[in-house]
């Protein structure tokens, strides 16, 4: 990675679930990855990377859903998050190292696909 690159390796260090309020009488669960960098930085991020229907990038919440059966939504951010780094449960994350990409305010997402926007620039 070059110097100056928009991409941050971190590792996770914990997964916390969070209530954030979506309208006045509304209330959802987001899933939130504690993450540091090598230089023992700690980062809160709620938000990852994945491609849209068209295949282009798109950053989402990692917001908590449930199917009938009371698992995780198969078709959630959270679950995209946890196939893409290769684990089947939230706290198998602990551990896994990946990547960031900052968001248009310059917060960054995890990124959970591959695309060219995504490479260091050369």
């Amino acid at each position: 990675m070059k110097i100056g690159s928009s991409r941050k390796d971190l590792k996770i260090t914990n997964v916390e679930s969070r209530e954030v309020n979506t309208a006045p009488d509304k209330v959802a669960t987001k899933a939130v990855l504690i993450c540091s960098d090598p230089n023992g930085i700690d980062y809160q991020i709620d938000e990852a990377w994945i491609l849209d229907r068209a295949g282009d990038p798109t950053h989402k919440g990692m917001w908590i859903s449930t199917d009938p059966a009371g698992k995780l939504d198969a078709r959630s951010v959270l679950v995209q998050v946890m196939k893409y780094l290769g684990v089947v449960t939230p706290a198998e994350l602990i551990g896994k190292e990946m990547s960031t990409w900052p968001k248009e305010n310059g917060y960054k997402a995890i990124i959970a696909c591959e695309h060219e926007k995504f490479k260091d620039e050369e």
